[in-house]
């Protein structure tokens, strides 16, 4: 988590020039408005930043490691911390196959390919023309490769992108879902991405602030002696 902790830290702009993850006021005021149904969807990008992937599966309930490994072709059964083990070889997979696809070129690859790697990232993978996977793919690359969200969010919203009939490209529709998936996310995974975002001086202004951060302890806490117990 510490990875997870750093990587999540504001600092204005990243080496390559693309803006920085949102303040833990921000994140929270974004969260209430996706269970509302009113955030911006323009704004799902940069808060999806927050959810990194090693804090995602750090603090994903059972229930939900369970139905990632399930939506993502993975062997559902063991303990917490053997999900997460598969759930992070397979992201790290994923992460390798996207950098090769940047690198070789979206269009060196056949219809098949383009099939294959569409299921493989949980999005539409039967019933489609050629030119359709290639959007697919496209989009998923210029979020997952070239912006770097987290691949285990991007994941689970895909899972609300089916939901809907397949459409011409809509440039909103990845934000809107991915916007969906953050609403749908447990309140304990919530309250360590806003401890992680807050400055010093945030939680220095804020009791609740300072209140998620003695709720982020110990929910690691409880995480750890879970992870011993599985492990005894």
């Amino acid at each position: 988590l510490g990875d997870a902790l750093g990587e999540l830290r504001r600092g204005g702009r990243r080496k390559d020039g693309t803006e920085g993850g949102p303040s833990a006021a921000e994140l929270a005021d974004f969260v209430a408005k996706a269970r509302a149904g009113e955030a911006r969807p323009e704004d799902a990008a940069r808060v999806a930043k927050s959810f990194g992937d090693d804090l995602m599966l750090d603090n994903l309930p059972r229930a939900q490691l369970v139905g990632l490994c399930q939506y993502m072709g993975l062997n559902p059964y063991g303990t917490d911390a053997l999900l997460r083990y598969l759930l992070r070889t397979r992201i790290r997979d994923l992460r390798a196959d996207d950098r090769r696809i940047v690198y070789e070129g979206l269009d060196t690859l056949t219809r098949q390919e383009m099939q294959e790697a569409c299921a493989d990232r949980g999005m539409r993978g039967v019933g489609l023309t050629k030119a359709q996977y290639h959007a697919q793919l496209a989009r998923w690359l210029d979020l997952a490769a070239l912006r770097e969200l987290p691949i285990a969010l991007l994941i689970m919203s895909q899972a609300f992108a089916l939901q809907r009939p397949a459409a011409a490209p809509d440039s909103g529709a990845a934000e809107r879902a991915i916007a969906e998936s953050i609403s749908a996310l447990d309140a304990d995974l919530v309250n360590e991405a806003v401890a992680a975002a807050a400055t010093r001086e945030e939680e220095d202004a804020s009791a609740e602030l300072k209140a998620a951060r003695l709720l982020s302890l110990e929910q690691q806490n409880r995480l750890i002696a879970e992870e011993r117990r599985d492990a005894a």
